[in-house]
């Protein structure tokens, strides 16, 4: 029988209307994640002493220009990759002056046109330094499989590496960077590729995992030891998912929409949790003062103990 842990205190309340792509930048010791619909960059001074039982009052936040999708770690300070709305860009938190104020995205490769109605969603740097992102429809146009996955190598060179996407989400490469995993939500399926990083090829797809009974596996992020800790959207969960597909654990939020996982800490032992708001499509949504018995929106926070995430790639900018 799969241990199931129950967690119910939140760790910080931003209430994003789709918070994503958790990211923790060990240089400054702050962590990132990203309001995609509501158009916000939110990071947090991670370590500080004042945490108690892990919740935090407060943040830092600003406005982007476009959306973004997810972030990457780069050999600059306070400089990210992002995978945003029209294509590969840089967020440069060291421009951000002030709470609230408007911060625009340093476009490096353009991808889409806004008429296009598409956008970035999640992606992953790999070892030699290549952003792997994917694309797919944007949330007001009409779904479908259309989204092809971005490769942005490290001259600056945009290329497509895999077609055919519904909802791209969780990516990771294997320890030795030999295998290559790909989310695509709307099959509710993790798939698995032959990766040669020499060359940053994709071949030889299969499907390593599927998530049933109307649940839908979304971002993840992987642990020294193989496993996976992937987000469970519409099933208020994460899940730790054995090297060999397994379910070994779960973790219950109060939050239905349970987006990505990312490891965090100085000793990459504490999870990071984002999640959605069950009012995503409403801009005008005003959370009551009491609060709402669903906490999407809100970001979580667990010690794991005896567990060690997987560190980062770095994306070096030109």
């Amino acid at each position: 029988m799969v241990e199931t842990v129950e967690v119910n205190d939140v760790y910080l309340a931003p209430h994003c209307r789709l918070g994503e792509g958790p990211l923790y930048d060990p240089k400054s010791d702050i962590l990132l994640w990203v309001d995609i619909i509501g158009k916000k960059v939110h990071w947090v001074d991670y370590s500080r002493s004042d945490d108690v039982e892990y919740t935090r009052k407060s943040h830092k936040w600003v406005s982007v220009n476009n959306y973004v999708g997810c972030m990457g770690l780069t050999d600059q300070r306070l400089k990210y990759i992002a995978a945003a709305e029209l294509g590969f860009g840089v967020v440069d938190l060291t421009q951000a002056k002030g709470q609230g104020e408007e911060l625009e995205i340093e476009y490096k490769d353009v991808v889409h046109k806004p008429e296009d109605m598409m956008r970035f969603n999640d992606g992953v740097i790999d070892p030699v330094g290549r952003f792997f992102a994917g694309s797919m429809w944007e949330w007001r146009g009409a779904p479908h499989s259309n989204g092809k996955l971005y490769c942005l190598d490290a001259e600056g060179f945009v290329s497509v590496a895999h077609e055919g996407i519904g909802t791209p989400n969780g990516m990771a490469f294997s320890q030795d960077a030999k295998t290559f995993f790909l989310t695509d939500s709307d099959k509710q399926t993790i798939f698995k590729f032959d990766y040669d990083v020499k060359t940053g090829a994709l071949s030889n797809q299969r499907e390593f995992l599927k998530v049933d009974g109307g649940m839908v596996p979304d971002g993840f992020h992987m642990d020294t030891a193989g496993n996976f800790w992937i987000a469970i959207w519409g099933g208020n969960a994460v899940r730790k998912y054995s090297p060999q597909g397994e379910v070994l654990q779960e973790y219950k939020f109060p939050a239905q929409r349970i987006s990505c996982t990312a490891f965090a800490g100085k000793n990459m032992d504490e999870l990071v949790v984002t999640s959605a708001s069950l009012h995503l499509r409403d801009p005008d949504y005003v959370y009551p003062e009491t609060g709402e018995a669903d906490k999407g929106g809100d970001i979580f926070r667990i010690k794991l103990p005896g567990v060690t995430g997987a560190n980062r790639n770095v994306y070096k900018l030109n």
